[in-house]
């Protein structure tokens, strides 16, 4: 039950950024009408007021990368996912993102204790594009608490 992974219902890196930018939900991850009307007309493209997110976002996705659109709208996947799927610790996710393996694109916030937390989002399309074999092998290649050392000259 702990190690469902909500992101085995996503094919590819464009069905989870659909569903996040035209979901009704109200949830910290799901982008709302408005903040995607705005992005869509600072990005050019034609618009009106009765359009449906999903209108809105097809139209956005002619004018404008995929890519760009996940990193402008801090459209990501949690440390989570990347735990379940790779069979990592968060600590891993963090050295992974630290070092330039993964892409951090932004961060959601939640409540904790009551105080509000942050938490880091991580590109969705490294999600889909690394293996397993790939982050093991790069985790082994970076061990924990090795650090490069300068060469210091004489």
């Amino acid at each position: 039950m702990g190690n469902e992974n909500y992101m085995d219902y996503f094919k590819s890196p464009e069905d989870y950024i659909f569903c996040m930018t035209t979901s009704r939900s109200q949830s910290a991850c799901a982008v709302s009408k408005d903040c995607l009307f705005s992005y869509a007309a600072s990005c050019g493209t034609e618009l009106t007021k009765r359009m449906t997110k999903k209108d809105i976002f097809t139209a956005l996705k002619e004018k404008v990368s995929l890519e760009d659109i996940a990193y402008d709208l801090g459209i990501g996947v949690s440390s989570k996912s990347f735990q379940i799927k790779f069979d990592i610790s968060h600590n891993e996710v963090k050295r992974m993102a630290r070092l330039g393996f993964i892409q951090i694109t932004g961060t959601e916030q939640f409540r904790a204790y009551k105080k509000w937390c942050y938490a880091d989002i991580y590109s969705v399309f490294d999600y889909f594009r690394l293996t397993k074999e790939d982050v093991h092998t790069w985790l082994a290649e970076n061990p924990k608490g090795t650090r490069k050392s300068k060469k210091l000259s004489p």
